[in-house]
C-alpha cells in the first residue's frame, strides 16, 4: 500500500473514531466545557477551539503555531495554548482577546492526547477532533481551513 493511500486510511479511521461517537463527545464536550467555564468562558460562543502543545511533532506545533495565528482574530475561534516550554513560537498568539494560556497544562488531563489539535463545535457539542501529527498534517490543515 502507498504511502499516500495510508495516510488517507488513517486519517479516515481518526475522523471516524473521534468523529462519530456520540458519547464520546459528549463527555468530552462536558470536560472541556468545565475547563471553560471555571475561566469564565462560555463554549456555546464559539465554532472551533485550537488547541496547541508542545508535545508531540515539534514540525508539526510550529506549523500548526503559524496556521493559528490566521485564525485569532476570528470571535467564533478559541485559543487553548498549553506549553511550558519555548520550544513552539507563541509570541504572535499572546496579544489576542480569545487566548488561553494553560501553562500548568491543566486541558491536557481532560484529553486523550497531549498533542495538539482542533476542535469544531457544532450546536453544544463537538463534532470532529484532528489530532495534528506529521502523517496527517496535510490533510488536517486543509480540513481546518475548509471549517471556515
Amino acid at each position: 500500500m502507498s504511502l499516500s493511500k495510508n495516510i488517507v486510511i488513517n486519517t479516515l479511521l481518526f475522523f471516524f473514531l473521534f468523529g462519530c461517537s456520540s458519547s464520546y463527545k459528549d463527555e468530552h464536550y462536558k470536560k472541556i466545557e468545565t475547563f471553560l467555564n471555571d475561566k469564565n468562558i462560555d463554549i456555546r460562543n464559539y465554532k472551533s477551539l485550537f488547541v496547541l502543545s508542545d508535545k508531540g511533532c515539534l514540525t508539526c506545533n510550529k506549523k500548526y503555531a503559524k496556521l493559528i495565528e490566521n485564525y485569532i482574530n476570528n470571535d467564533s475561534s478559541l485559543v487553548i495554548v498549553s506549553t511550558k516550554s519555548n520550544m513552539v513560537d507563541i509570541s504572535n498568539l499572546l496579544d489576542a482577546k480569545n487566548v488561553i494560556l494553560d501553562i500548568n497544562r491543566k486541558f491536557y488531563a481532560l484529553q486523550p492526547t497531549e498533542n495538539s489539535i482542533f476542535v469544531k463545535l457544532n450546536k453544544n457539542t463537538i463534532d470532529t477532533i484532528v489530532e495534528i501529527e506529521a502523517n496527517n498534517l496535510k490533510e488536517s490543515f486543509l480540513y481546518i481551513s475548509k471549517s471556515y
